[in-house]
């Protein structure tokens, strides 16, 4: 089937030339928001009836629950609800569902709390475990705050000994030291290597001394 519109560059010049168009031209959910986007940023007129019958027919053809659920968001400029409210279309016969589509996406653009009707059978199974996961969110903390023991200062605050100061900082004076006196009594004392080997030496214990 095929669809006559008018170009935006040649409505802008109030030209009346038709172009035909594919009704087939729109191939995801969310491109029959986009072209009336397009439409109505680059034209000074309105938006004419070839233009929204072609919309709504790609409408009754891509609309369905999964595609509501993964376009119908805040971050598209134009809803399924606007797309449904400019361009009337007819639901599919073939689809006895997606007139209670329509309206449902109506009132999800417009905040309206109304019950998802029983022939949205993924819509509603969708709302309740959404329903389900706000409730355990809120009512158990103990499975959200801390669910793999995050807050155990035993398993995470000193995982390996890192804190062991004979673990670690004796075998580092030690071995730093010597190298130290060495270099002091061989070569005469390196500022360089003292330096170096100074910034990675941990601090003195209360009453401790340098061995050299």
């Amino acid at each position: 089937m095929c669809r006559t519109t008018v170009a935006p560059s040649l409505a802008r010049s109030g030209s009346r030339v038709r172009i035909p168009l594919p009704a087939s031209a729109l191939q995801r959910a969310d491109e029959s928001g986009a072209a009336l986007a397009y439409w109505t940023a680059t034209s000074r007129w309105g938006i004419p009836k070839p233009v929204k019958r072609g919309v709504a027919d790609a409408v009754r053809r891509l609309y369905t629950e999964r595609a509501l659920l993964e376009h119908d968001t805040g971050s598209y400029g134009w809803r399924f609800g606007d797309v449904i409210a400019v361009t009337h279309p007819t639901p599919d016969p073939d689809k006895p569902w997606q007139g209670d589509l329509f309206r449902h996406a109506l009132d999800r653009r417009h905040g309206r709390d109304n019950p998802i009707p029983e022939s949205l059978a993924l819509l509603r199974r969708h709302a309740e475990r959404r329903a389900a996961l706000d409730a355990a969110r809120f009512s158990d903390p103990a499975g959200f705050s801390d669910p793999a023991g995050f807050s155990d200062p035993a398993g995470f605050s000193d995982p390996a000994g890192f804190s062991d100061p004979a673990g670690f900082s004796d075998v580092a004076r030690l071995s730093d030291a010597a190298r130290l006196k060495g270099a002091a009594t061989s070569a005469g004392p390196n500022k360089h290597e003292i330096h170096a080997a100074f910034t990675v030496l941990p601090p003195l214990e209360a009453g401790e001394n340098w061995p050299f």
